[in-house]
Formats: structure tokens, C-alpha cells, sequence
């Protein structure tokens, strides 16, 4: 077991994954009697508040991905039903749609799925969409909007109607052994061009009476086969996407009026007859911004805009212009915010903040009558050449048994917020599971957790309250450390570097390998003689034209370093790399730490204008690259890479043929990776603390049964920020 302690706060302790889920949080807990007098607020029990489950989209049928899901917390997992990849391409004669068994549909990959679902206790929710083309209108029609497609040209509701009936009979739990579906979602984004269309015709919102079709005919059909079967209609992306070549699609609250015929403004009334069945309002709620941020245009609906929804759905409802056994639920089936890292650009959401939105997403959404909220992302796509870093999980290399869970996981698998009010604290939160019980809360002091109250979850897993915390005491500041540039030398030098330049010259041309093997020559925009990074010392400053050429350099195994810099550009502070791409750089990009050794790693952010000690490792027994940011592990990679070197240079990159701008001390170099233990011997050398545990002052709820921990939640609002909605990586980039 591992004390909770362990952790950093945001998440950058890497506990063991599976130790995470169940580690005991009664370690470093104060619960003396005395506690109690600080709270004076009696137990309080969860009222009776709707529920909030929670879901995550699968794109894999690998059952490692099921089983991630899962200890995510969730309950129920979207799965993507290509309509066009499973019905054949062209009908052969003789073609039954509407039967399950008819040889001619493809169901062996989706029934794998389905499968997987159910042997991890995940119920599935199938998104169907995608028309195949002989189910489409044949009728001249445009392709693309530029080099945006435009696709699923009016398809006919008759045929998918025949879909699905024949997708609810071969899941309706008594075909072939295959498990019950009861969750229907219909089409994906139906109000963008790319995925239905078309959206317009003569200047007139066309695509929600196509939808409209689609919906009646999927609810006809899998009601028919299950009369308890649930379907969800929306699906909408919360932007129209305005682009040089017009506009890809129609703003959700427009689509969604037109479709349940009522009219705008703060009290909807209705605008005609038409009636559509379903039993869930569903919506992406992207945003640019946090959990309560508003999209820029009127009708476009983010996180913070799910109110103006919520209510357009209840007038629908009450006008009876929706056919349901009782009143339409809202979910979200779409979600995810970036986070930095891995994504290097400035405005994706840094991680720590990025882990608080999540939790306040999933209150905001329970406020506004969510009652599922479908993450996107389960792993990382690998930056920068794919576009979404929003996943649960890092992608640490190609193989998803190394991945690493982020903040992120803790934070969607047990959402916990805390506010203050007045001389009080309101909290919230949602069990993992939205299991029952009772529940701890808990706030941290200098030195450890204690407690501040207890709750007990209702049969949601929902609790709220007020608690009164406590009065913190700043710790009595310790001194600092005693350093020198010797001291920190001898630590070095005692590790056995193959080569290590101080940069302590004062002038050029050469700088000094005190191990007397590979001595480098300044070269360009060096300046010399500045303050460094350790007492005594002094460091030299690159200004984006400057080097250090050094001989060539192989079997590197770990790199040290220390870098200042407030530079956001691309920069290696050290690199051995050729002009093909091979061996070893360490430096930044987009101020992230940054490695590259035939696979890159994005690690914390570094550019302060502070000095940071950067370490990289690579062990090839176990092919695992790490990047190591003042002290401590920040992110790590598995995967092979090619032995050698090649030319190297302090500063410069020859691939990329770019500089660094900022700082450097104290490099070296060694033929064997590095220990954790050594890399943190090194920087507390440099006089420095290692920052451990979280600030004093925050909460955080503890599931008492299981000992399953929220991440702290500070009692500090951050402000508000633009973040790229989509983050910053992708083709392109």
C-alpha cells in the first residue's frame, strides 16, 4: 500500500497505476478528537439530486481499453456503429436489412465489442451513424466544402429504420449469446456537413427535418424490439465552424429549435406540429474555455451554456412536441479538454488546472441536469502529429500496458469540488461508480491531511454539504540548504559522467570538459560569466545564434542539465542528433521539457525565466526513456531506439538545424542511465528543495469503504482563460 502522501498533488508522483485505485488514505491522517470541535457543522446526508454517470468512448477492442475504462469509473462506454462499414458495400440480391443473421452485414468486429463491454460491467451506448452511399439520395450533390467532405447525403430513413431493427434484434439479449444494448444514440454531429448533409439548401436550415426522419426511424425500430430500450437524439457539436469557404454546419441551438419546432428566445414557444421520439437530449459541449465558459456565438453551445439547453429541451417537452415515456434526460456523449503536456502549445490547458475542470465540469453538468458525461479520450494520440492529448492516460510509447494515468483519470473517476462561503466551505462530489456510503473530507495542513467532516453519498453517490475548515498555520520556514559549485561539482563528478562541461569560462574560445575527454568550442551569440544555476557558479547565455560545438558524442545514456529560459520556441539545450533524425536530444519546445531518442517525451513546463534541472535517462534493458524536471520524475516513454551519436553541441540541434535561446550549466553526460535516487542527490545538491505533497489549505473527499482518494482541490479560483478547444497539435503542426 502507499501512503497518499506520495503524491505531489498534481498528479506527478507516479504512483503505481493499480496502487492509485486502491491505495489506503488513512496513512498521515489526523483524526484526534480534537478535530471535531473545528467542525460545527452536523453530518450532513445527500438529498435526493438526480445522478451523474460517467462514460468513455472506445475506438479499440483491445480489453486492456475496457478494463482502463472501467477503473475509470465509469459505468457505461460509447461505442461508434458505422453503418456504412457494416451493412455490405453494395446490397447482393436478395439482402434482408432488418435481419441480424442476413450473411451479407459485417458484425464480427462491433460484436467484439459489445462483448468486451459486458465482461467489464460496462453497459454499452452505440453510436450509430455514417451512411453507406446506396443508402443515400442519388441526386447530384456537392463532395466537399472546400477541403472539408461533405457526407451522408440525405439517407434514407426506411433503410436505417431496417438497420437498426436488425442492430436491436442482434443486441436485444437473445441472439446468438450476444449481450443486451439498451443505450441508442443517433448519428454523430448530424448538424456539421462532414458527418450529414446537407445542412442548407437555397439559403434554408435543411438537415433537422433530414435528422428528424433519421431519429423517428431508429426510435420506431429498437422500441419495437425493446419498448425499455433509451435513444438519444443530438449528438450536436457545439460550434458551426465558420471557415473561408462557409460555414460548416448549422449552431446547435438553431438545429435544435428547427428540429423540436419551438422558437428562440428565454421562454421557446412552439413553431409548428412536428413530433420526434426520443428519450435523451444529448450534446458535445466543447468549450474555449473552463467548465463554466459561454461560446462566442449566440447559438453555439459550450460547458457553460448547457442551461440554455436544458431549457429549450423542457419546452420542447412541455409542448408536446416530444414523444417519450416520461421526460428527456441530457447527456453528454462528447468531451475533453487537452492538456500541456503532452500538447506544447501555450494555450492548451495546463495539466494541473486542466485535472480542477475536470471535477468542475462534472458539477456544472450535474447542475444543469446531466446525468452522463462521456469523456473522449481514453489514451493520448501521440503529439504533435495527431491533434487530440486530452486522454485519461498518457501515451507513454506504443503500447497501451505502459500507460500512465493522469491527473485527469483521479479526477474524472472522483469528481470533488470545494468553494469557500463566507466562514464556510460548500463541497460536492461523485462517488467512483456513484456507489452509496459514507464519505470523509478532509483538508490539508503543513504537514498532513485531516479531517473536516463526513457525508453520506446517496444512492447516486452524490454528496454536498457545508463544512467549516481550518484556520492554516504556514509552516516555520526551514533554512535553506548549504550549496556550493564545488559541493555540486563533487556530486556530479562522484556519479561518473563520461563528460562534463561546467561553462564556467569567462571568455572563448574553448569550454572545458573537466573530465578531459571531449573539450567544445563556443561558438556565435555566446555570452559568458552569467549568474548559474548553482552558488558560485556561472552559466553562459544563448541568444538563438549561439553554440557549443563539442566532438562526437555516443552511447549516451542520461543527460544533465540546467536551463533558464522564458523562450517558447523550439530549442535543444543539448543535442547529439544527426541530420537523420538518430540519437539524443534534451531541451524544450513551446516551453515544455522536452526529449527526443527516436521517440519524443513532453514533460513540465519550464519557461519562468527560473533555473530548472533537466535529466534524461534511457535504460535499454527495459527500452524506457525518462525525463526527469527538478528532481523528479515529470514523464516517461517505452520504446526502442538506435545506439551511436553523432556530432553534439550544447544549444543546438543538427536535425532540426535549430538553436536554443536562454541559459545553460553544468552539462553532462553519461554512459548508464541515472537513478532516481541520483537525479535527486544532484538537484538537492544545487541547494534546492523538492517540492512533495499538497499546498496547505486544500480538500479533498475520501470514499471511506474503498480508501479512494479525489485529487486535493485548492480553495483558490483560478480565473477564467481562452484554451484552444481542440488543442494545438495535428497535421500541420
Amino acid at each position: 500500500m502507499v501512503p497518499a502522501d506520495d503524491t505531489d498533488g498534481v498528479g506527478n508522483g507516479f504512483v503505481p497505476y493499480r496502487l492509485l485505485t486502491a491505495h489506503c488514505y488513512r496513512r498521515g491522517v489526523v483524526r484526534a478528537a480534537f478535530v471535531a470541535l473545528l467542525v460545527a457543522v452536523a453530518v450532513p446526508t445527500a438529498g435526493a439530486a438526480g445522478p451523474l454517470r460517467t462514460a468513455v468512448y472506445a475506438g479499440d477492442r483491445d480489453p486492456l481499453v475496457f478494463e482502463r475504462i472501467h477503473d475509470a469509473g465509469a459505468t457505461v462506454v460509447r461505442i461508434n456503429v458505422s453503418w456504412r462499414h457494416v451493412a455490405p458495400t453494395q446490397p447482393p440480391a436478395g439482402f434482408r436489412p432488418s435481419d441480424p443473421a442476413d450473411p451479407a452485414y459485417r458484425w464480427e468486429s462491433l460484436d467484439r465489442l459489445i462483448r468486451e463491454a459486458a465482461a467489464h460491467e460496462l453497459q454499452p451506448l452505440l453510436t450509430v451513424h455514417n451512411a453507406p452511399f446506396w443508402a443515400q439520395k442519388d441526386e447530384p450533390h456537392p463532395t466537399h466544402l472546400g477541403p472539408y467532405p461533405i457526407d451522408s447525403w440525405r439517407p434514407d430513413p426506411a433503410q436505417f429504420g431496417a438497420f437498426a431493427r436488425a442492430l436491436a434484434l442482434r443486441y436485444g439479449g437473445t441472439f446468438q449469446g450476444l449481450p443486451r444494448v439498451r443505450y441508442w444514440e443517433v448519428w454523430n454531429e448530424p448538424n456539421l456537413s462532414q458527418y450529414l448533409s446537407p445542412q442548407e439548401e437555397n439559403g434554408h436550415v435543411v438537415s433537422p427535418d433530414v435528422y428528424r426522419s433519421l431519429v423517428n426511424a431508429l426510435a420506431d425500430a429498437v422500441h419495437g424490439v425493446h419498448a425499455d430500450n433509451v435513444v438519444a437524439a443530438g449528438a450536436l457539436s457545439a460550434f458551426s465552424f465558420a471557415t473561408p469557404y462557409g460555414r460548416l454546419g448549422i449552431a446547435p441551438l438553431l438545429f435544435m429549435r428547427r428540429l423540436l419546432c419551438m422558437s428562440a428566445g428565454s421562454k421557446p414557444k412552439p413553431t409548428c406540429a412536428q413530433r420526434v421520439s426520443f428519450d435523451v437530449w444529448s450534446h458535445h459541449p466543447w468549450t474555449s474555455g473552463g467548465p463554466t465558459h459561454h461560446a462566442t456565438e449566440k447559438d453555439d453551445v459550450s460547458l457553460g451554456d448547457l442551461p440554455r439547453m436544458r431549457r429549450l429541451l423542457d419546452a420542447a417537452d412541455r409542448a408536446g412536441h416530444i414523444r417519450a415515456s416520461r421526460a428527456p434526460e441530457l447527456w453528454v456523449t462528447e468531451f475533453e479538454w487537452d492538456t500541456r503536456p503532452p500538447d506544447a502549445h501555450p494555450l492548451t490547458a495546463p495539466l494541473p488546472l486542466q485535472s480542477r475542470w475536470v471535477a468542475e465540469a462534472l458539477y456544472q453538468s450535474w447542475k444543469a441536469g446531466v446525468s452522463l458525461f462521456t469523456w473522449l479520450l481514453l489514451w493520448d494520440q501521440l503529439y504533435p502529429t495527431a491533434s487530440l492529448q486530452g486522454g485519461l492516460f498518457y501515451r507513454n510509447g506504443e503500447d497501451f500496458r505502459y500507460a500512465q494515468a493522469k491527473p485527469t483519470f483521479s479526477a474524472f473517476r472522483f469528481p470533488f469540488v470545494a468553494y469557500k462561503r463566507d466562514r464556510r466551505i460548500f463541497v460536492w462530489g461523485r462517488t467512483p461508480y456513484g456507489r452509496p456510503g459514507p464519505v470523509a473530507i478532509q483538508q490539508r495542513t503543513a504537514a498532513r491531511w485531516v479531517w473536516a467532516g463526513e457525508f453520506k453519498a446517496n444512492r447516486y453517490g452524490i454528496f454536498s454539504g457545508l463544512v467549516r475548515g481550518q484556520r492554516i498555520r504556514k509552516a516555520a520556514k526551514a533554512a535553506r540548504p548549504t550549496s556550493s559549485g564545488t559541493r555540486y561539482r563533487d556530486v556530479v563528478v562522484s556519479g561518473a559522467p563520461t563528460s562534463y562541461w561546467r561553462l564556467d569560462e569567462r571568455e572563448g574560445p574553448t569550454a572545458s570538459d573537466t573530465r578531459r575527454r571531449d573539450d567544445g568550442t563556443f561558438v556565435g551569440g555566446v555570452r559568458y560569466g552569467l549568474r548559474g544555476a548553482v552558488p558560485g557558479s556561472t552559466a553562459i547565455g544563448l541568444d538563438g545564434r549561439g553554440r557549443v560545438k563539442l566532438g562526437a558524442v555516443t552511447n549516451v545514456h542520461s543527460v544533465e542539465l540546467w536551463v533558464k529560459t522564458r523562450s517558447l520556441t523550439y530549442g535543444d539545450a543539448f543535442s547529439s542528433r544527426d541530420a537523420q533524425h538518430r540519437y539524443v536530444e534534451l531541451g524544450m519546445t513551446g516551453g515544455l521539457a522536452h526529449s527526443h531518442d527516436d521517440y519524443p517525451i513532453f514533460a513540465a513546463p519550464i519557461a519562468n525565466g527560473q533555473w530548472h534541472h533537466l535529466v534524461y535517462t534511457y535504460d535499454t534493458p527495459t527500452s524506457t526513456g525518462k525525463v526527469y524536471v527538478d528532481g523528479k520524475l515529470s514523464n516517461f516513454a517505452v520504446y526502442p531506439r538506435r545506439e551511436g551519436g553523432a556530432e553534439a553541441s550544447i544549444g543546438y540541434d543538427a536535425t532540426l538545424k535549430l538553436f536554443f535561446k536562454g541559459q545553460v550549466d553544468e552539462v553532462s553526460v553519461y554512459s548508464y542511465p541515472l537513478s532516481l535516487q541520483q537525479v535527486r542527490q544532484h538537484y538537492l545538491a544545487s541547494g534546492r528543495r523538492i517540492a512533495l505533497g499538497p499546498a496547505p489549505g486544500t480538500m479533498r473527499a475520501v470514499e471511506q469503504r474503498s480508501g479512494i482518494s479525489s485529487l486535493p482541490f485548492s480553495l483558490q479560483r483560478p480565473r477564467d482563460r481562452f484554451v484552444l478547444p481542440f488543442g494545438g497539435g495535428g497535421p500541420g503542426t
